[in-house]
């Protein structure tokens, strides 16, 4: 499958009948529905027919099933799933850059048509955001995060900006700020990537979290923080996070907080699942893997507790961690149906939550009127198999903003 690039003059509205809408928001799909495209828009759905046009292009939905792009809220775009990720950031900038163009371009014909990208190196991801919306490069639209903010030799290194103290933490922010990132990626525990930290443990005190979060709020960025121990989930929570990336090991309290607070958890399943299902062979370190299988153990009764909590849930793969490659994002749902999510809420919790995490959910996620025609035509039903969106043959359609791009 190619991105087709297609020169129009005037504009064709297209016209998608007789299709299964899954909304994203709604519980229940629309059997036999009817959206008008127009343009960057979708300017109609519904369950009646519109009085067909000889001017627009038609396409027949019968049996297939139509749904938003699908969001992945945590990805490396210039990562390259190695056994050794960390790595490869220490490559000169030209070849990072060149790896995310690439990785851009498989995730978008995955059907994936927004993606959070949370750290990065040299703020490369802010730079192609702006040329993948200058349509100078293809890809999803990329909200950017630049570099992670760790303590210093913390998890991420040498990815990272490492600071000392609550005034660098603050002083790393406005870089950020200065670069033109969306949002802000914090490093809040150890994690299991980088051999010297131990996975729950903090790392980032209780000043330099202050500061960060406070830097943030007074220029409206969004805070999203890798956590994986309880202490320092509850740390995050109480500066009042938008996101716990990971969020393995909450404890009731700390997933009730984050319930009535509206804390996002992105769980991330498909990273820790490659890494104990390929790691030997791929030879990562053994205490790599026995960190790993020691976490996801515990993992998805955790995630269960926090379903019966009441916690949002967005759906973010950790894309380029050991064997989980761009463009295979959609593992990642069907590992959250087996953790106890229904198909529909995966499905809501891959757009509409997902958009409402990037900060974009007035424009995208859901397939509604006046909303960007970000949209997935399917051949199967995903609510009857969820596997079906890993499968590239099962996509008939992609639209971003309207252009068709398979």
């Amino acid at each position: 499958m190619i991105i087709q690039n297609l020169k129009r003059g005037k504009e064709m509205k297209t016209y998608i009948k007789d299709i299964r809408i899954i909304d994203g928001k709604s519980s229940i799909p629309i059997e036999n529905g009817y959206v008008l495209l127009n343009n960057k828009y979708i300017e109609y759905v519904s369950d009646k027919p519109l009085e067909e046009n000889p001017t627009y292009k038609v396409i027949d939905g019968n049996g297939k099933t139509l749904l938003p792009g699908l969001i992945d809220t945590h990805v490396h775009l210039s990562g390259d799933a190695s056994p050794n990720l960390l790595e490869g950031f220490k490559d000169p900038d030209s070849t990072v850059t060149l790896r995310a163009i690439s990785n851009a371009k498989k995730t978008l014909t995955a059907g994936f048509t927004m993606v959070r990208n949370l750290g990065e190196k040299s703020y490369i991801d802010v730079q192609l955001a702006h040329s993948i919306e200058k349509k100078e490069n293809d890809g999803p639209r990329v909200i950017t995060a630049g570099r992670g903010i760790s303590v210093l030799g913390g998890h991420g290194t040498p990815a990272i900006r490492e600071v000392c103290g609550a005034n660098d933490a603050r002083l790393a922010v406005r870089e950020h700020i200065k670069a033109g990132v969306n949002q802000i990626k914090i490093i809040a525990s150890g994690g299991i990537l980088t051999e010297n930290t131990v996975v729950g443990a903090s790392q980032m005190t209780k000043d330099e979290l202050h500061a960060i979060a406070d830097e943030a709020k007074s220029n409206n960025k969004p805070v999203s923080a890798h956590a994986h121990g309880e202490e320092s989930i509850r740390n995050c929570i109480e500066v009042g996070v938008k996101s716990i990336e990971h969020c393995s090991l909450p404890n009731k309290e700390s997933m009730e907080l984050m319930a009535k607070q509206g804390i996002y958890m992105v769980p991330t399943f498909v990273a820790g699942k490659m890494i104990n299902q390929y790691g030997k062979k791929l030879g990562i370190n053994q205490k790599i893997i026995d960190k790993s299988k020691k976490i996801e153990e515990i993992k998805s009764k955790k995630f269960e507790d926090a379903l019966k909590a009441g916690v949002k849930v967005a759906m973010g793969t950790d894309a380029s961690t050991p064997f989980n490659y761009h463009g295979e994002n959609a593992q990642e749902l069907s590992l959250m149906v087996d953790a106890g999510m229904s198909p529909m809420n995966v499905i809501i919790a891959s757009t509409k939550h997902g958009a409402e995490l990037c900060g974009l959910d007035e424009k995208t996620g859901t397939i509604e009127t006046g909303k960007y025609a970000d949209i997935l035509l399917v051949k199967q039903n995903p609510l009857e198999n969820i596997k079906t969106l890993q499968s590239k043959e099962n996509i008939f359609r992609i639209f971003k903003e309207g252009e068709r791009i398979i």
